[in-house]
This record gives structure tokens, C-alpha cells and sequence, in this order.
């Protein structure tokens, strides 16, 4: 017994990558129907320069691997423009705004203890964290500013940093 064709009609509008470069370069509808055809679907991906087909393990999983992040530029302490590490003195604060904003970051605490302070936008900033003499914070965070401050605030016990910023 012969299956009744039925079609259904999807707004194609964006739903296409855009780096993909089809003929015509937009369609407004696709139409879809209850009847089936056999496909040979395959993952791939593009290298740069060919394309590859991608893998999956026994069990379906797609095969894939965690690399470190590829940075094409870095800022060192970029408000105070000092080359090495920047004294905070007493109960001052400090703060480095990098050019736009960073995907990782790397503060490096010196001597005495000194609060961070990370902010992603240079305006709104989150809660201090503590970094001792010796402390390297390096974390994989969106941040367009740090706010830095001294732990001991009579002078007695003055913090250096070094602000490094990886885009």
C-alpha cells in the first residue's frame, strides 16, 4: 500500500553557516515530505587548506581533542605601561586596562600579598581575590581590566604584580 506524500515547508533563512558559499546564496524555503531517501552522511571539517573527514569511536562518540588556546598578541601591564612588576603602594589601587578585551590572563604576585579584582567589561568588577608572595594566577577568562590592590594597607607590607593579557 502506496504511503500519501506529504511536504512541509521550513524557513531556510539563516540556517546555513554563512562561510559556506552556495549557488544561489539564499533560498527562503526548503521543503521536506514523509518519504525517505537512503544518505551517506559524513562529518568533516576544514584544515585551512582541504577538507578532512572527521572520526567517532565505537561507541559513536564523536573523536575530539583539547588543545591550549593559539594567542596572536599580549599586553603587559597596559594602563601603567611599566616594563616588569608595578609596587602598589599602601592603600592604593591600581588598575590595568587592556585595548580590548583578553582571553586569558596571567598576574603574577611578587613580594607581599595584593588583592585582583577581574572585570570584563572595565566598568563592573567581581569580588577580590587573594594572590600571596610567589602566586601566579593564570586563567583562560574573558577580562578587559584588573583592579589591584595591597593586602596590608599601613605601608608596611607593599605588593608588586605583573599584568600579562593574551588575545
Amino acid at each position: 500500500m502506496p504511503v500519501e506524500e506529504q511536504e512541509q515547508k521550513i524557513n531556510a533563512i539563516g540556517l546555513f553557516p554563512e562561510e559556506l558559499q552556495l549557488e544561489p546564496e539564499t533560498v527562503r524555503f526548503l521543503w521536506l515530505n514523509n518519504k525517505f531517501q537512503r544518505t551517506l552522511p559524513l562529518l568533516t571539517a576544514w584544515t585551512g587548506n582541504k577538507q578532512v573527514l572527521l572520526r567517532a569511536t565505537e561507541g559513536g562518540l564523536l573523536k575530539v581533542s583539547a588543545y591550549t588556546g593559539v594567542f596572536e598578541s599580549y599586553e603587559v601591564n597596559p594602563s601603567t605601561g611599566v616594563d616588569g612588576y608595578v609596587t602598589v603602594s599602601g592603600t592604593e589601587t591600581k588598575t590595568e586596562e587592556f585595548s580590548e578585551v583578553m582571553s586569558k590572563v596571567d598576574v603574577c604576585c611578587k613580594d607581599n600579598s595584593i588583592f585582583i579584582e577581574l572585570s570584563k567589561d572595565g566598568t563592573t568588577f567581581g569580588g577580590k581575590i587573594q594572590l600571596d608572595a610567589g602566586d601566579v594566577f593564570s586563567e583562560q577568562i574573558s577580562v578587559k581590566a584588573i583592579r589591584i590592590s595591597n593586602v596590608v594597607t599601613d605601608g608596611t607590607a607593599d605588593g608588586s604584580y605583573q599584568v600579562i593579557g593574551y588575545k
